[in-house]
Order: C-alpha cells, then sequence, then structure tokens
C-alpha cells in the first residue's frame, strides 16, 4: 500500500514538474547548450578539414560566440 501511494505522489510530482515553466526553461536552455555545441564543433571540424575558407566557418550562425 505504502508503495503504491508513494509511486502514485512521485507520478504525480513529476506529471507536475513537466507541466510547469520550470521544467520548459531547463528543456529550452539545454536544447540551446547542445545547439552552441554543435555549432562549435561544426566550426573546428570545418577549420581542421580546410574544406571552406574562414570566412565561410565565420558566416555559421553568429549568435553562437568562438569558445
Amino acid at each position: 500500500m505504502w508503495k503504491t501511494l508513494l509511486t502514485s505522489t512521485g507520478e504525480k510530482a513529476i506529471k507536475g514538474y513537466r507541466a510547469s515553466s520550470a521544467f520548459r526553461d531547463e528543456v529550452l536552455q539545454q536544447a540551446l547548450t547542445i545547439h552552441d555545441q554543435v555549432v562549435v564543433d561544426c566550426r573546428r571540424q570545418l577549420r581542421e578539414t580546410k574544406l571552406v575558407s574562414e570566412d565561410i566557418v565565420r558566416m555559421i550562425e553568429h549568435s553562437v560566440p568562438e569558445p
């Protein structure tokens, strides 16, 4: 009985958190972090392979700062 009650209470808490703006903000922040890292990695790989000019590399996603 207690296990069922705890499980039910935990599930309600998780559902409540997932519906909250705090959860949404955290997910969006993590997505932005992943995006920025992908951009940085892409630039690095393009620079290493030298398949495109540095001018082209700099044009990729201006909003993401260089590390």
